[in-house]
Parts: structure tokens; C-alpha cells; sequence
């Protein structure tokens, strides 16, 4: 959910750039694709366990050449911020429960977009958009950082973030809805 501005000449050539913030069951998306794809229980339990922010910017290009038909195609990039958090007293691991403390993770992640939908106008200046697309992982970084007393094991928590990175990157295609209501300035 966000803001986007977006120019549109009268040849149906369309840019666009808008800042988000990730709702959190598209947050939840993200991480069960890691999760599932870890071989490690205890980075699968920092994945489900974990609560979750995140924002995003992008830009995007596209054409919409038949304005009467209102079906446009937008090609771009995006970028994801996320931060997560996990008390591991509430981790679901007997073990990590005795441990104490939390663990908190940054991840960014570049990715494409591919987006598909209609556009059109209510009345004189309102505009109304709905749009499926796909949005695939380029680049996975991610760190992961104890806190509050929880155990520091530098090689342990660099696996889990290595992990978490590559099942992105290699599974981390996803689905996108768009539904846009705005206002038409020219």
C-alpha cells in the first residue's frame, strides 16, 4: 500500500515510481518461500517465528497504446526493505526458548516486475487501475544480528542469512495484485 505518480504520454507511453509499505501477509509470502526452501530448523523458526516490516520503492515503464481498451503492460524494478524480530521465548524451539534474548534480521532485496491491467476513468479526473503481475528476486541481502542477551554466534547467524538469501533468490517469484484509485492533474 502506497503512493505512485505516474506520467502518461498521449502515444500511451507510461512511467511510474511510488514508495509502499508491505502488508504483512505479503511479508509472511516472502519469508515462508525461505523457510521452506531452508535446510536448517533453527533459521526455518527465525523465518516463521519472526514478526515483519517492511517498505518498498519502484519504478516502472510501460505502454498503454489503445486508451479506449484501457489494458496496459508496466515492466520495472523494485526494491524491498524488510527488518524482522524474534523473541526467541515465543520461537516454537524448547531449546531456543531457554536461550533468552531475540535475534533481529534486515534483508534487502532488488527485484523485477511485471505487471499487466486495466486502467480507466470515473467521471472526469478519477482514475481506477487493477493489475496481476509477477515480481521475481534479482539480489538477496540479508544480516541477522542477536540482541537482549541472545547467544552471538557469528558463523551460525551468517548461515542462516546465507540461506535465507539463496532460497530467495533462486524461489522468490511472486504474485502481485494492484489496485490503484487516483486523481488525473492534467
Amino acid at each position: 500500500m502506497g503512493l505512485q505518480l505516474g506520467l502518461e504520454t498521449p502515444q500511451g507511453i507510461r512511467v511510474s515510481g511510488g514508495y509502499g509499505w508491505v502488508p504483512g501477509a505479503y511479508m509472511n509470502l516472502l519469508t515462508g518461500i525461505a523457510a521452506s526452501a531452508s535446510a536448517n530448523t533453527y533459521a526455518e523458526a527465525l523465518l516463521n517465528e519472526a514478526r515483519y516490516s517492511g517498505h518498498t520503492w519502484r519504478v516502472q515503464a510501460g505502454l498503454r497504446p489503445f486508451r479506449a481498451l484501457g489494458l496496459y503492460g508496466d515492466v520495472g524494478y523494485a526494491r524491498l526493505n524488510a527488518k524482522g524480530a524474534l523473541d526467541l521465548a515465543s520461537s516454537g524451539v524448547p531449546m531456543l526458548e531457554a536461550l533468552g534474548g531475540g535475534y533481529e534480521a534486515t534483508t534487502k532485496l532488488d527485484m523485477w516486475l511485471l505487471e499487466l491491467g486495466y486502467q480507466g476513468q470515473l467521471g472526469d479526473r478519477v482514475v481506477m487501475a487493477f493489475a496481476l503481475g509477477v515480481m521475481g528476486t534479482l539480489n538477496a541481502r540479508t544480516s541477522i544480528a542477536s540482541v537482549g542477551g541472545a547467544p552471538t554466534n557469528s558463523a551460525i547467524l551468517n548461515l542462516a542469512a546465507t540461506q535465507a538469501d539463496d532460497a530467495l533468490e533462486k524461489y522468490g517469484i511472486v504474485p502481485t495484485l494492484t489496485l490503484r484509485l487516483g486523481f488525473d492533474l492534467i
